[in-house]
């Protein structure tokens, strides 16, 4: 079974034509008897892998010694499905879409489900609480609701998802070849935070968005902490999501300040705020810099409370979220035309756009 989730990745060779393996439980509600004709067998192979740190064991700004921790070779599971009426199968395809027993692959990546119907509860691995509930596609992730594009399907006592949705839950990756019909999964190690990391260089190396990878693991601001652990697989739902508060907060005071600016223009503004965010000069929140006393007046004035931002200043204010950088280091902006002389000559140039000059 897996053993580090901050290790070397298992993988899961899923065939959607074949299955050989040990004997799973049905995901029986508690008032429900378990069925009978359920036979499915794996094959395991473990062998001693190279030493790896352990980064939950890890303390802020400390680095974690050297364990003689092994770790497994990948897991390998071949599922026959349809072999007679009375079989309850792992895995089945369905609207062009593979279905998995989520008892099954949960089994597998060490995660714990309860089913007490109509609520789903599983315990991952990694962490996370997510509860289902049956003919509901929204679903609960430590605490924060998302919604999926399907609901749960019901077989006999079996509660099945799309492979792709299950994988992602269990914080891995999956790739699926057509032509055979074969899926691969694999665990995704968490993400162990260095000195100097910002969540904008760690969503660039994993090719995730920076708003993303906040909201995936419920940060309250950009600070990070060398040592901690972030999660890196983006479940589709969460990537999904309708903006967050941070989203359209940042987009309300893009528009007022920048409404009538290029869209390049737009970005720059949100850049300004994600960089004091990102500053130890600037509180590191992006409500507390817009409502920092004497800064935005707008904000200072109520101007952004019964704003709705349009199209153009949502996408600027994800763009700058997710990274998207046009003034680089710019800490303020002003209309030079207007401000001029004294503190403002003694800034730094980044780049004029529009009427705005960005600078730091």
């Amino acid at each position: 079974m897996l053993r580090g989730v901050t290790g070397l990745g298992a993988a899961i060779i899923v065939a959607a034509a074949t299955f050989s393996g040990s004997a799973y439980a049905a995901e029986t509600p508690a008032n429900t008897e378990e069925p009978t004709n359920v036979h499915m067998q794996e094959s395991l192979h473990e062998e001693g892998a190279p030493t790896e740190r352990d980064a939950s064991s890890t303390q802020p700004d400390q680095v974690a010694e050297d364990t003689a921790e092994t770790t497994p070779d990948p897991i390998t599971m071949t599922i026959q499905v349809g072999k007679d009426a009375s079989r309850e199968d792992a895995v089945f395809i369905e609207n062009d879409r593979v279905y998995v027993s989520l008892r099954s692959l949960a089994d597998e990546f060490e995660s714990e489900m309860v089913w007490d119907s109509p609520k789903i509860s599983l315990h991952t691995a990694i962490g996370d609480k997510i509860v289902f509930t049956v003919d509901d596609p929204t679903m609960q992730v430590n605490g924060k609701t998302y919604t999926m594009d399907v609901t749960p399907i019901i077989k006999e006592d079996r509660i099945y998802l799309p492979l792709r949705h299950a994988a992602e839950l269990m914080h891995a990756s999956m790739d699926w070849d057509a032509a055979a019909k074969t899926a691969v999964i694999t665990q995704v190690p968490l993400y162990t935070i260095q000195q100097g990391d910002t969540l904008r260089v760690i969503a660039e190396k994993h090719g995730v968005k920076a708003g993303l990878l906040k909201e995936r693991n419920g940060l309250a601001s950009n600070a990070l902490i060398a040592g901690n652990t972030l999660k890196t697989v983006i479940p589709q739902a969460i990537a999904e999501k309708l903006p967050s508060p941070d989203v359209v907060l940042l987009a309300k005071i893009i528009e007022v300040e920048a409404g009538h600016e290029s869209y390049e223009g737009q970005v720059a503004i949100g850049n300004v705020i994600m960089n004091r965010v990102e500053s130890s000069l600037f509180p590191n929140t992006i409500e507390a810099v817009i409502y920092q006393p004497g800064q935005f007046p707008p904000a200072a004035k109520g101007m952004l409370e019964n704003l709705e931002p349009d199209a153009e200043a949502l996408k600027a204010a994800e763009a700058a979220l997710d990274g998207e950088m046009v003034v680089p280091g710019a800490l303020y902006f002003f209309n030079p035309n207007v401000s001029r002389g004294g503190y403002f000559d003694s800034l730094e140039t980044v780049k004029d756009i529009g009427n705005h000059r960005f600078a730091k």
